[in-house]
């Protein structure tokens, strides 16, 4: 059954005229917040924080209701790799709600080029990953092995981006490079019915 052109349009201008200023000012705030923290927060638990802060705002303003299932099966006293498929805008804020531990991204070295987010992304400590450079794309694995050997936890998406019809793509070799130099486990989570 689809909806009708009014709904449509209802929920359109919703998202233009409420979701979308809000979201865009939670992040303005916290994302400003969290960057004046890295200045005397090294160890990076404030902005996780703040991070975790603004996913959950993102997800009670989108209306999208979140269940976690297994965190008993996880060892929280060893490092690991959790590797998610990504398929939605809203996967970083369902990982950030979901896993109740401080962690670092592996992310596409793209972000970090952007005006004022590549800045908070450098600061906050995740690692970016250049994949059309073969021998900086190893030099961030390398990074990012030493940082899950320091005793920090990673989330990467194996498949390299976001898919774009919902299905799984081939894994790229790096989530496994990281896992075997490192010598920790690599964690799989499924993110299901995340839309947007």
């Amino acid at each position: 059954m689809s909806s009708s052109p009014p709904a449509r349009l209802s929920t359109r201008l919703a998202s233009y005229l409420v979701r979308d200023p809000l979201i865009y000012l939670y992040t303005l705030v916290l994302g400003t917040i969290s960057l004046l923290s890295s200045f005397f927060d090294h160890r990076g638990r404030i902005q996780h924080n703040l991070a975790r802060l603004w996913s959950r705002l993102i997800l009670l303003t989108c209306g999208s209701p979140l269940t976690v299932t297994g965190l008993e099966r996880l060892n929280l006293a060893q490092p690991a790799i959790y590797a998610a498929n990504h398929s939605s805008a809203l996967d970083i804020p369902v990982l950030y709600v979901g896993l109740p531990f401080q962690f670092r991204i592996l992310a596409k070295l793209e972000l970090f080029r952007l005006p004022i987010l590549g800045s908070h992304l450098k600061r906050s400590g995740q690692i970016p990953i250049d994949r059309a450079d073969a021998r900086a794309s190893l030099r961030s694995l390398s990074a990012a092995s030493q940082t899950v050997k320091s005793g920090m936890n990673l989330a990467i998406f194996p498949e390299g981006g976001r898919s774009t019809d919902g299905h799984l793509q081939p894994f790229l070799g790096g989530t496994f490079y990281v896992a075997i130099k490192a010598q920790v486990p690599i964690v799989p989570m499924a993110i299901v019915g995340a839309m947007i």
